[in-house]
């Protein structure tokens, strides 16, 4: 058993995190600009000096920690309430049972997890556009929610056929 976390992971995690930041970023930007402009840290002096390295280091980590959380999300909230209205529905035994001998159940079900962290982001991108009322990006994130929502289903719908078979 390998403790390396797989690139692909680790890749999804950060693309996910520096998305949801940067999109929240985009929503609160006129209110981080205020903080900047009216706080008394002197931010040039982060950019001057040498420990942009450790600023960069740590927006990195940063990023992947909120794609992490995003991913919890979608995992632990979302698929629960999910399997709850049947919108999928998952058969553990089977897919461990089954997943040597269909090695395309590996794909698949990476394929059905970024769907399902994608909801999750987008679901709390769509939150965040009410709190600020950004209709535009409200009709985006909803559209994306249901597109990303359907593509889980549609991966789940395959991985419960594939279980299915003899």
């Amino acid at each position: 058993m390998s403790d390396k976390i797989p690139f692909y992971n680790f890749l999804n995690m950060f693309l996910i995190g520096i998305t949801y930041l940067f999109l929240s970023f985009a929503l609160y930007y006129d209110k981080i600009l205020g903080f900047v402009k009216t706080s008394s840290i002197d931010f040039n002096i982060f950019f001057n000096s040498g420990i942009t390295v450790i600023i960069t280091t740590v927006f990195f980590s940063l990023c992947y920690l909120v794609g992490l959380i995003i991913n919890r999300i979608g995992s632990l909230i979302i698929e629960e309430i999910l399997l709850k209205f049947r919108f999928i529905k998952i058969d553990y035994n089977s897919f461990n049972e089954k997943k040597e001998k269909y090695k395309i159940l590996d794909i698949m079900s990476r394929e059905y997890s970024l769907s399902r962290t994608l909801v999750a982001m987008f679901l709390l991108i769509f939150i965040n556009s009410i709190f600020v009322t950004n209709y535009l990006l409200m009709i985006i994130t909803c559209l994306l929610l249901i597109l990303f929502l359907f593509s889980m289903k549609k991966f789940n719908r395959r991985i419960i056929q594939i279980l299915d078979s003899k």
